[in-house]
């Protein structure tokens, strides 16, 4: 047996010239929470449930043993990836990884010479989160960082034939989450450009809203070629609740009772970030006049997606 066998990896790192990978003790712990570092935090602290290995230790999960990527949900954030991660999360078919920093730690090292290895290094992780605990586990979904869609090249190679679905929504009403409460993606300085997609045009500090707009642009159009290629399934925010099990749960031939599906309807009703909140809409955003180019152009865009998803009629 594998002596990590219930065992997360949490953490890549390259210290002093070796990648390591830090893990935390989860036994039989199922992954409920809104996010991947939620589930971290409630885990058991202490010297014997915390441990680091070299990375090749990764290597050591067997395919027989875990589960392989059932789909990988990308989102524009704030589209209602987090909402349709807890839906399918419910089920006790689904394994589901959301935003593991883990993951992000890994395609960080994409942009370095030795790709193919991190095409490794990335499947080994995956292996070592879809570790399968229990009997009726079966779909393992990894649902990414919003930034992720400029690395859908590098997961469809690593990944080919695995169901990809991107998440978006009108960009007025994504402004107005972020205006509420500012993802880090959205503060100059805090993730580096290139990881985003911007070009290397300088941000203005103080101007948090074009920052996002400029932001969302590069998601929105890093995500219409593979949509025009029918290589990412798109889903507006409209589409949910219904589409959880709708469309995705049938595409993973998962059934659902009744119960089932009245059961995911309530969890709907919460905020999908902190579940004991009734959810209610982000509401329209506060536009600067300055802004409203931008803004109508990123619309441009967003009808794009619109068309592209009309025209494929996939649900």
């Amino acid at each position: 047996m594998n002596p990590l066998w219930k065992w997360l990896p949490v953490a890549l790192a390259q210290r002093e010239g070796s990648m390591v990978v830090d893990w935390r003790y989860a036994g039989d712990t199922r992954l409920m929470e809104p996010f991947f570092a939620d589930t971290v935090a409630r885990l058991p602290r202490g010297e014997k449930f915390c441990r680091t290995t070299p990375v090749t230790a990764l290597h050591e999960f067997a395919a027989r043993d875990c589960l392989e990527p059932a789909a990988f949900v990308f989102h524009s954030s704030r589209s209602g990836s987090t909402l349709l991660a807890q839906l399918l999360a419910t089920a006790s078919q689904c394994v589901v990884i959301s935003e593991a920093s883990v993951i992000d730690d890994t395609l960080q090292f994409t942009e370095k010479p030795s790709t193919n290895e991190v095409a490794t290094i990335f499947g080994s992780l995956l292996r070592a989160l879809g570790q399968r605990r229990r009997a009726d586990e079966r779909h393992l979904i990894v649902k990414l960082d919003s930034w992720h869609i400029t690395q859908l090249p590098f997961i469809r190679n690593a990944f080919p034939g695995v169901p990809l679905f991107y998440l978006y929504r009108n960009p007025a009403e994504i402004l107005a989450s972020h205006q509420r409460q500012r993802g880090l993606h959205m503060v100059p300085g805090m993730i580096a450009r290139e990881r985003l997609g911007l070009d290397a045009e300088p941000a203005c500090l103080a101007d948090l809203d074009g920052y996002c707009l400029r932001v969302l642009a590069g998601f929105f159009r890093a995500a219409q070629q593979p949509a025009a290629a029918g290589t990412l399934n798109l889903i507006n925010y409209t589409q949910l609740p219904d589409l959880a099990w709708a469309g995705i749960a049938k595409r993973l031939s998962m059934s659902l009772d009744a119960q089932s599906v009245q059961a995911r309807r309530d969890r709907a009703a919460r905020h999908a970030k902190r579940p004991d909140e009734i959810f209610c809409e982000d509401g329209v955003a506060k536009m600067p006049p300055d802004l409203a180019p931008a803004l109508n152009k990123l619309f441009d865009d967003y009808r794009e997606l619109e068309r592209l998803r009309l025209a494929a009629e996939i649900w």
